[in-house]
């Protein structure tokens, strides 16, 4: 199944990051990514997820180009 950005050769993406209330001891952040050509956004409650994201993105992306779709 095609990702819904693999239409764009380039996909460009806006990252906002903050930190949440130290509910712990240990740093926490919340990410958003924005998707420039379609303004969809995505939420991450951890960086280990947003990377999760990015690398799925980019290896469907390269998939459909090795597939020969537009």
């Amino acid at each position: 199944m095609s990702s819904p950005h693999a239409r764009f050769a380039q996909q460009s993406y806006l990252l906002r990051c903050w930190p949440t209330a130290p509910v712990t001891r240990k740093k926490a952040h919340r990410f958003m990514l924005i998707h420039l050509q379609t303004g969809v956004r995505r939420g991450f409650t951890d960086l280990e997820l947003l990377i999760a994201f990015l690398r799925e993105q980019v290896e469907r992306t390269l998939d459909d180009k090795s597939s020969g779709e537009p």
